[in-house]
């Protein structure tokens, strides 16, 4: 760091005494303007005028005040924001030389966090009239400017760590300008976070917020360089163009320029994970997987999943109801394999979901539930034997299940499902791709009785059975919110 060492000894002393100091390295020699015995780089006011150089609008020429020029005008007649002005603070560094590293010769450090003016224009850096940090005459916002700070470092450069100079980190939580233009990183107003010219949702805008990562790479957990981790549950913005990842006019959420809901687009979220993928499981980065009960919008279009008018559930740009979609809540298992029981992703499994394929149309009136192209009619993942509703047993309630097992079939056509009542109060229910252990109360009252099969706290099924015809009705609980009714027949298994 270029430290101005006279500084404070000079002053206090009226620069009545020579100061012997072990001169720096230059690009040329950094030269006495005002004869004053302190050479350029280390004199707090260089044109001797009587303004220190941090409150100097042009700091190597004014009329001298003292000195053996008193009296004359010296140095040159450019401002600090001239455009022409290469070299504010007349040391011999060009001020976009890496080695500058106090272009206004204040004696602040232009990476320190008390320097708040780089270029001593008198326009605070944060401030929205500053349009130029380092006074080089090229806008902060314009392509020319590759470098805002005039530190030497290019911004897109992955070294370049403090964009606009101000001391913190450009992805420190505190940054909330990370190119300096008076305009929250977050706020609708900043169209450009980096200052790089390029307005962020622009296709050609691969690097959001300037630090060298791109936005699509798996490496980039912050796109927006607000110091919340892309995945985070607190980051609600991840491209931090001020619009809510969720917000119905959110229609890019990594800010690459590609609309969600286009084809090509296969990473909504931009974590460099492709949301066809297995290893992607929050396609729209919210924090909730994507099979969770909890995620109700997988491609975080602001449409429910589950809603009529959401036609592409996992945003991958194919209808729901297209031929071509195979995957349609996006996990990378199709929706016809045997390990995909949760074909729209609402977290509910196969024989416990009114409509299995989430494109609004109920089961019952369905042909293809699962929308893996087979009609429900001759698809074996849907249609099992069945359960004709006969009666069962001798058409009486048993006092007690225990030690009974019944199979139980959702309309009579799904595959059953076998309900194992291995205690006076626990049992377990099998389907062909899972096992669940419950608890149950059980009351028989003549040819009906009523069950409840609870699961946890706060998930279970009430059942009302009738044995005089095999037939029930069910409601369906979890987090305490019923979340579906049906019927169905139950029968006794084969000996």
């Amino acid at each position: 760091m270029k430290t101005k060492r006279s500084r404070l000894f000079a002053l206090a002393l009226g620069l009545a005494v020579p100061l012997t100091f072990t001169p720096l390295a230059h690009a040329a020699p950094a030269g006495d303007l005002d004869g004053d015995g302190i050479t350029n780089d280390v004199d707090p006011d260089i044109d001797n005028d009587d303004l220190p150089n941090g409150l100097d609008r042009n700091v190597d020429g004014g009329v001298a005040k003292s000195g053996p020029f008193v009296g004359r005008y010296i140095g040159d007649r450019l401002n600090n924001d001239n455009l022409s002005e290469l070299d504010i603070d007349d040391d011999g560094l060009l001020d976009d030389d890496a080695a500058e590293t106090d272009i206004d010769g204040d004696g602040f450090d232009d990476d320190s966090p008390i320097e708040t003016d780089i270029d001593g224009d008198g326009r605070a850096d944060d401030s929205s009239l500053e349009a130029d940090i380092d006074g080089d005459g090229r806008a902060d916002n314009s392509p020319l400017e590759t470098d805002i700070d005039g530190d030497g470092r290019n911004d897109d450069d992955p070294l370049e760590l403090d964009i606009d100079g101000d001391g913190l980190p450009d992805d420190h939580p505190s940054e909330t300008d990370i190119d300096g233009d008076g305009l929250k990183d977050d706020s609708v107003y900043d169209k450009d976070l980096d200052g790089d010219g390029m307005t962020d949702d622009d296709a050609s805008e691969t690097d959001i917020d300037g630090d060298g990562k791109s936005d699509d790479d798996a490496s980039e957990s912050d796109i927006d360089g607000d110091g919340r981790n892309d995945d985070s549950a607190t980051e609600l913005d991840i491209d931090g163009d001020g619009r809510a990842d969720d917000n119905p006019s959110e229609s890019d959420i990594d800010g690459d320029g590609k609309s969600d809901d286009d084809a090509s687009e296969s990473d909504i979220d931009g974590d460099g994970h492709d949301d066809a993928s297995l290893d992607e499981d929050d396609i729209d980065g919210d924090n909730r997987r994507d099979d969770s009960a909890t995620e109700l919008d997988i491609d975080g279009d602001s449409r429910l999943d589950d809603h009529p008018s959401e036609s592409d559930i996992d945003g991958d740009g194919l209808d729901d109801d297209d031929v071509n979609e195979d995957d349609t809540d996006g996990d990378g298992r199709r929706n016809g394999d045997a390990d995909e029981d949760d074909a729209d992703g609402d977290g509910r499994r196969r024989g416990h979901d009114h409509d299995d394929d989430g494109d609004g149309v109920d089961n019952d009136d369905d042909d293809d539930d699962d929308h893996d192209g087979i009609d429900d009619d001759n698809d074996a993942d849907d249609q099992g034997p069945g359960l004709p509703a006969a009666q069962v047993g001798d058409g009486n309630a048993p006092a007690n299940p225990t030690g009974l097992n019944y199979l139980v079939s959702e309309n009579g056509t799904q595959l059953p499902e076998r309900l194992a009542f291995l205690t006076a109060t626990t049992g377990r229910q099998t389907d062909p791709t899972d096992i669940d252990n419950f608890t149950y109360t059980y009351m028989p009252n003549g040819s009906t009785a009523t069950l409840r099969v609870q699961f946890k706290s706060d998930k279970w099924d009430d059942y009302t059975l009738n044995f005089a015809t095999g037939t029930f009705t069910r409601a369906e609980f979890d987090r305490n919110v019923m979340k579906d009714t049906d019927t169905g027949t139950f029968a006794l298994p084969p000996i």
